[in-house]
């Protein structure tokens, strides 16, 4: 049975078992799809039904070249269809970005549904309508705020993919989960998270970030800020290393949760228990990202929410997510001190 929950921009997110033509505006849809997706029984009708565009997914695809390309493509195949148009995105973060921003100004504006197939994407990207292009290799530096009018989660879509993909964004949503929330449960009862688990709690994480998001939707009030926590270090280590979105997330997590530690805000008990989880997940937390001081103070200045050399950093103190002031030199300070910077 489908489960339909609202988001903070009244979009409607159904969870559905498997994808159908049922929730798609044939024959005015465009479908933007995933080239790793091409044979996924599960998109077979929809292929044989609409125009597909298939896209070489990945953070190579968020570029003004790429953007330009897909424009010429997306003229082309529009002749044979009547506005108003329909563009609808399925894969993960990264195409939900791009299409996302493509959507957002093609004719000023189509109509755009995201369908999530990756966790990292059903968990958090997918949710709280922003997109975004890189510049000159730096991450979300162009962007609008344009939400989905539909977000359709298949099961049949990620049922098969590993949770560690998505691992840095899920236990993001843990850690600003309240206290009493039932997500907190595989931190201390220290049980790994599995996809079932994952897939009967997926709308409490949706819930999460869209309660934060319509506090602040459009990042005026500073309140969906909290939404960075483990970003700010985690872009960095993103940009220096090539490694995934969801491992530098980690990273990051792991640096504000020692520096919180640090700070006395935190006892060490929660860090143990987040470095238990992780371990049980079979990540290797000896393969500390080191670069040098230069290096990361490089990457921490491309922050595009960066004020003169000013940062809102997230910290964590009694069992939430705070946001303090902090110089790009504090942040440099304590990554040495943790480790983080090669000798």
């Amino acid at each position: 049975m489908d489960k339909e929950l609202k988001g903070p921009f009244n979009e409607k997110i159904i969870l559905t078992q498997n994808l159908s033509l049922k929730f798609f505006e044939l024959p005015h849809t465009l479908f933007f799809v995933d080239e790793n997706l091409k044979h996924h029984p599960a998109l077979k009708s929809i292929e044989q039904k609409g125009s597909v565009i298939y896209l070489e997914a990945g953070e190579e695809l968020k570029s003004l070249a790429s953007m330009q390309r897909v424009l010429l493509e997306v003229q082309h195949r529009t002749k044979d269809l009547k506005p108003p148009y329909v563009f609808v995105a399925i894969g993960g973060g990264t195409m939900g970005d791009f299409c996302g921003f493509l959507s957002s100004v093609y004719h000023r504006g189509v109509k755009f549904i995201q369908c999530p197939t990756t966790w990292l994407a059903a968990v958090d990207s997918a949710h709280g309508g922003k997109n975004a292009l890189n510049v000159d290799y730096i991450k979300n530096q162009i962007g609008t705020f344009y939400p989905a009018s539909q977000i359709l989660i298949a099961k049949s879509l990620l049922k098969d993919l590993a949770v560690e993909t998505a691992m840095g964004e899920v236990l993001k949503t843990i850690l600003l989960s309240p206290p009493q929330s039932g997500l907190r449960s595989v931190l201390e009862a220290q049980t790994s998270i599995t996809g079932k688990w994952l897939w009967e709690h997926l709308p409490e994480f949706i819930k999460i970030k869209n309660e934060i998001v319509k506090k602040d939707p459009y990042e005026k009030s500073g309140e969906r800020f909290v939404l960075n926590f483990g970003h700010t270090v985690g872009h960095a280590v993103e940009n220096l290393t090539g490694l995934s979105h969801s491992d530098s997330v980690l990273w990051g997590l792991l640096f504000s949760l020692r520096w919180s530690v640090s700070k006395k805000y935190i006892s060490s008990k929660l860090l143990e228990q987040v470095y238990d989880l992780l371990y049980r997940h079979g990540f290797d937390l000896s393969a500390m990202p080191k670069f040098s001081k230069v290096e990361y103070m490089s990457a921490l200045v491309k922050d595009k929410k960066r004020r003169s050399h000013n940062l809102h950093f997230v910290l964590y103190q009694k069992d939430k997510a705070i946001i303090e002031p902090v110089t790009i030199g504090n942040i440099i300070g304590q990554l040495a001190k943790q480790g983080f910077v090669a000798p």
